[in-house]
């Protein structure tokens, strides 16, 4: 069981370290060059201030849909939950131990998952700002790994919380 612990714990703290990386790009527009991916028009003041402005956009509209998802999650979540309690609790001659620690595993699975969604729904709406940045440098290799380590954030989270329930 240790060794869960302890690999869940690494694979959070790699992807907090990925999560830091990624958050140290700042969001303001690079001049384009001849060589750059990215063909921007007018200043880099007025790209920048469009950035944010869609970034905002798309934060609100992530958010509005995770607490509407969520608050339909929410009451599958109870109604099912006793639903599993009844059924494992009937199902084993009424052993409500049983009945309990099936629906307790089945609570904890649930709310890891909606956690990790979360999780990986923010972590995306911040770095897709931050990816159209490392877009304007020369060559892909910046908005690559930019992109990458923000995959690498939500597959790690959801490895890490998965071995710490």
């Amino acid at each position: 069981r240790s060794h869960h612990i302890i690999a869940g714990a690494v694979a959070l703290v790699w992807a907090l370290i990925q999560f830091v990386v990624i958050s140290r790009i700042p969001v303001e527009s690079q001049s384009a060059t001849e060589e750059s991916n990215l063909a921007v028009g007018g200043s880099d003041e007025a790209t920048t201030a469009r950035l944010q402005e869609i970034y905002t956009a798309i934060y609100e509209g992530a958010e509005s849909f995770l607490r509407a998802e969520y608050a339909v999650c929410l009451i599958f979540i109870v109604l099912f939950s006793g639903v599993v309690f009844g059924l494992i609790s009937w199902g084993t001659g009424w052993d409500f131990a049983r009945g309990f620690f099936t629906a307790f595993s089945f609570l904890m699975g649930t709310l890891t998952s909606m956690l990790s969604g979360y999780l990986g729904m923010k972590v995306a709406v911040y770095s897709n700002v931050r990816t159209t940045i490392s877009a304007q440098k020369a060559g892909w290799t910046a908005c690559f790994n930019t992109a990458f380590r923000a995959g690498a954030v939500m597959g790690f989270a959801l490895c890490g919380l998965g071995q710490l329930t």
